[in-house]
């Protein structure tokens, strides 16, 4: 008797850990917010969940979620410390998602000296004075991984604002095309 109550004791966490699991997609979130939780560029909850976005405060956590083109990725700058390869590598396979940094409103900064998206070839000749300078611009970054290869970042200086995010996110989701016309958009 004692076995088969440990054994449905068991099976019971098992199916409650899938339902977790499962429940934790992205089909109810227009974007999953990576962050520390001491320190959140985004510190209003309430904003976010009415913009339906998820706070995720740790990295496996995040792997575990189903990400696809029908949401974004918010990554708060206060996950950005120590040794990110990890972060980086999982990042980089994000392909036709909208990637949004806040806390840095340069995203030469923010893709090509925190993260690495691309070849070290391929990333832009600054000097260290001016790589961090860049890092003093507040706001957020954009970026798009197109299935092509192609790389395509913003960075939005000032203010973070949640109803600008969600709003760039919504336009990415729709493919290159938008995410062209973000880049482009002088605003």
């Amino acid at each position: 008797m004692k076995k088969i109550m440990i054994l449905i004791v068991l099976i019971i966490v098992i199916l409650l850990s899938i339902y977790y699991v499962k429940s934790q997609t992205n089909k109810d979130y227009q974007a999953i917010y990576f962050t520390d939780s001491k320190s959140p560029q985004i510190e209003n909850l309430k904003t976010l969940k009415d913009a339906k976005i998820l706070v995720v405060n740790d990295f496996n956590k995040l792997k575990k979620i189903k990400i696809d083109n029908n949401s974004g990725i918010i990554i708060d700058k206060s996950t950005m410390q120590g040794n990110m390869k990890e972060l980086n590598e999982w990042l980089k396979k994000q392909v036709e998602i909208p990637i949004i940094v806040v806390g840095y409103g340069n995203p030469t900064y923010a893709f090509f000296k925190k993260f690495i998206f691309t070849d070290e070839n391929k990333i832009p000749d600054f000097s260290d004075e001016k790589f961090k300078e860049f890092s003093k611009q507040k706001g957020f970054s954009f970026a798009y991984i197109a299935k092509s290869g192609e790389i395509y970042g913003k960075g939005f200086k000032g203010k973070i604002d949640i109803n600008n995010i969600s709003e760039i996110i919504a336009k990415a989701k729709k493919g290159e095309k938008e995410v062209q016309a973000i880049v482009n958009n002088n605003n």
